[in-house]
């Protein structure tokens, strides 16, 4: 694996997590 692929997997990651703790924010705050 080349480091560019593992930055690029890291952000999916990050954006993903981002979102599901957004969606779960607005899950408790409705």
């Amino acid at each position: 694996m080349t480091t560019r692929t593992v930055v690029e997997l890291v952000g999916v990651q990050a954006n993903t997590a981002i979102w599901f703790l957004m969606s779960l924010r607005r899950l408790f705050t409705s």
